[in-house]
């Protein structure tokens, strides 16, 4: 759903479960929850939900097929 500007907008609920799989996915695969890679899987999340992927296991699907091949190396803390 988009506003009078175009600007998207999200339930409480769709933004808990993008932070759930955020979350899951930092803390599996040991990715610091800020910096670079954190933004890039931000997006990249932003991205496949938007193209109707709208499931927690959707989502990790689409993270373990694609993101992870072609992420960024994690940035040293």
């Amino acid at each position: 759903m988009s506003d009078a500007n175009g600007n998207v907008l999200m339930s409480v609920a769709e933004i808990e479960l993008l932070r759930c799989v955020f979350e899951a996915t930092c803390a599996e695969h040991q990715i610091p929850r800020e910096g670079s890679c954190a933004e890039h899987l931000a997006r990249f999340l932003m991205f496949e939900f938007n193209l109707s992927t709208s499931t927690e296991s959707s989502l990790l699907a689409a993270v373990d097929e694609v993101y992870l091949r072609r992420a960024p190396p994690h940035e040293e803390s």
